[in-house]
């Protein structure tokens, strides 16, 4: 079942062996979700995040967008305030074994 859901993602989105650090919440009629995905949990410069909104309650999801920054992304937080709709993360560096934030 899992697989057979994978295979209905958006073809924009390319998923990676460590998938974590998730958001979803719904705006406007949509569900939406955020995450990251990389080679491995550790920092990286192939790490992405994807958000996808879904009409359906996540029957079949349609891209919206893609973070990449050459850099580890990771904690999206996906927020709605005064009818305006945010995503925030942070970026990090890109040796795996070293803390360096960025923003």
């Amino acid at each position: 079942m899992v697989i057979e859901r994978l295979k209905r993602l958006p073809k924009e989105v390319k998923i990676r062996a460590s998938n974590n650090c998730l958001s979803i919440t719904e705006h406007d009629d949509k569900l939406f979700i955020a995450w990251r995905t990389a080679p491995f949990h550790f920092a990286s410069t192939k790490t992405k995040m994807y958000v996808m909104s879904s009409v359906d309650d996540g029957e079949n999801w349609d891209f919206e967008y893609e973070v990449e920054l050459g850099a580890d992304v990771r904690e999206p937080y996906l927020v709605e305030t005064n009818g305006r709709f945010f995503l925030y993360f942070f970026q990090g560096g890109t040796d795996p074994i070293a803390f360096q934030p960025n923003r």
